[in-house]
């Protein structure tokens, strides 16, 4: 996972929109209205209540709703309050499922490319070009691949059930093992790295591993064989520090010893990391143990990737210009007089062309226009926008661990600090892009076909709202123990100068079609794209490289 600074502002202002899956959100929420009567619009997108008497976009009519400069009712916030138990969470929810029952087609889904979390943005980049290329080499040759890729079935994940996160690039299945084998080919073919008995690869694209504390900030200026002593020096004091920890345990294989480990060093933050990483190390023997158990894998250990050049509490500006060298290096058990260890060999230092932030995917670009090897035949322009991979695969991870429940970014965004918190429920689903377009489309002008199942869905949605805002009004004038109900009319506030009037007269439905009066539970549908964060700009503000310009992509920078 990503923990670099620049990641974060980078995406604070340039955002990339996912273009797989779009998301539709359904729920309900307290309409605070300006005027007496309103109407159901689609504004940005967003089917909700709108005052009759304004002209505003979205944005511009959420950020009105300030109950203490609207000036109609002293007692607003406590009417807005009396929205628990209405049911706004479980209709939400319910009629979030009805949407997806709409926008959902059999064969229209969209499936990922990769089984890596949202949140591991930079192993999303470099599974995203590996897939990419291998599809591009498999169309050259049926037979396609080396020796990990002749090995048959997957690996049996009941041994593994130790843990939920595993090698980065792991032999577990045929579709991991290409990945796998394709990236040990192009460190073997472009890099020099002898790759015998590697079983996996570890990526960071953070800068705040142990091994980076120990480099620390570079100048920028600094050759390979400069920044390859200091990495050398930095895993000696890595390897010293994992095996004082690990050979203090008395473990007899790999989980045991590491369950004696502690994952939380209350005060010292420097030991909770180098225990943290002595945890997974032995994580990772215990995987590559069960890996060796599966008939054709055979090895005893991985390669560990990461950028140098810039500890924790770098200023954020300096770090895409100085992390452009990528450490690689092995790490393997040891005995050490009888006892478990580590051994950590270093293997190469690699500098980037143009100040490129060093990671494995920005290696793979870079050798656009070679000769010979695996990278020879593959032709760049083809290989899909990153970002926009990075985007989607994002959203689509979320579609599959938790399409429902979620607050809406809508509405929560607009009304936050307003007084009307808790009020707003949402079950947010995901359809195939065109599909959500034409249902957003068809608001105004109901037609045909999924249209209809829409303007039903939106019929039952007012109903639903009727219900609610009677309910509404009656928890409203209990609480404030008002006798008269039609204290509460909006004409009574007018007519009689009283500041208390915000309902429509009597208990009649607010809602009437699509045309409201008076405060009301309002339903809305709205739509949002997910966009891409968390990774970093490749050039920063230089000029984008050449190589990377002949392919032919016009916001290439964003990687």
């Amino acid at each position: 996972m990503s923990a670099l600074t620049a990641y974060r502002e980078y995406s604070r202002v340039n955002k990339q929109k996912q273009t797989a899956l779009q998301s539709l959100e359904a729920g309900f929420f307290p309409f605070l209205p300006f005027s007496f009567q309103y109407s159901l619009k689609l504004q940005e997108k967003v089917l909700l209540a709108a005052d009759l008497k304004k002209k505003d976009n979205f944005q511009q009519f959420m950020s009105r709703y300030d109950i203490e400069e609207d000036g109609v009712s002293n007692s607003l916030a406590t009417t807005v309050g009396q929205t628990g138990g209405l049911g706004i969470n479980k209709q939400g929810s319910e009629f979030g499922r009805r949407l997806s029952g709409i926008v959902t087609e059999q064969g229209r889904e969209v499936s990922r490319k990769t089984e890596v979390r949202q949140d591991y943005t930079g192993e999303i980049a470099t599974e995203a070009i590996a897939i990419d290329i291998i599809e591009q080499l498999k169309k050259e040759d049926s037979l396609f691949g080396g020796d990990l890729t002749k090995v048959e079935g997957d690996v049996d994940k009941e041994l593994l059930k130790f843990n939920q996160q595993y090698l980065d690039k792991n032999p577990q299945t045929k579709e991991s093992r290409e990945i796998l084998d394709f990236y040990l080919q192009v460190l073997k073919q472009y890099a020099g790295i002898d790759t015998e008995g590697v079983l996996g690869i570890e990526e960071t694209v953070g800068l705040q591993k142990n091994i980076q504390q120990e480099v620390g900030l570079l100048q920028g200026n600094e050759s390979e064989e400069q920044v390859f002593k200091l990495f050398k020096k930095g895993l000696e004091k890595e390897s010293a520090d994992m095996n004082n920890i690990i050979q203090g345990t008395t473990g007899v294989d790999f989980l045991s010893a590491r369950d004696q480990i502690p994952a939380k060093v209350p005060g010292d933050t420097t030991a909770e990391k180098h225990n943290q990483f002595a945890r997974q190390i032995l994580s990772r023997f215990h995987e590559i143990t069960v890996y060796n158990q599966h008939e054709g894998l055979k090895g005893d250990k991985y390669i560990y990737t990461a950028p140098l050049g810039a500890p924790s509490g770098t200023n954020p500006s300096e770090v895409d210009r100085r992390a452009r060298y990528m450490g690689l290096y092995t790490i393997m058990p040891k005995n050490i007089n009888g006892k478990m260890g580590v051994q950590m060999i270093p293997l190469r230092v690699i500098e980037m062309q143009g100040a490129v932030f060093a990671t494995l995917d920005n290696f793979i670009l870079q050798q656009q226009g070679t000769h010979s090897g695996i990278l020879s035949k593959v032709e760049f322009d083809k290989i899909e926008d990153i970002s926009q991979q990075i985007a989607n695969e994002r959203a689509l991870d979320l579609l599959e661990t938790d399409s429902l429940g979620m607050e809406a970014g809508n509405l929560n965004e607009a009304i936050v600090g307003r007084s009307i918190e808790g009020a707003v429920s949402v079950a947010r689903v995901m359809s195939a892009k065109e599909i959500s377009d034409n249902i957003l489309q068809s608001f105004d002008n109901y037609a045909e076909g999924k249209q209809m199942e829409v303007k039903k869905l939106i019929e039952d949605m007012i109903k639903e709202s009727n219900k609610m805002s009677k309910s509404w009004k009656r928890a409203t004038a209990n609480a404030l123990n008002y006798e008269p109900e039609n204290r509460f009319d909006w004409k009574n506030s007018v007519g009689m100068g009283t500041d208390d009037g915000v309902w429509q007269s009597g208990m009649k439905s607010p809602w009437q079609g699509g045309d409201g009066t008076g405060l009301s539970i309002s339903p809305y549908l709205a739509a949002d794209r997910f966009l891409s964060k968390d990774y970093p700009s490749m050039f920063s503000k230089q000029k984008v490289p050449p190589f990377i310009r002949k392919q032919n992509r016009a916001k290439r920078f964003f990687r």
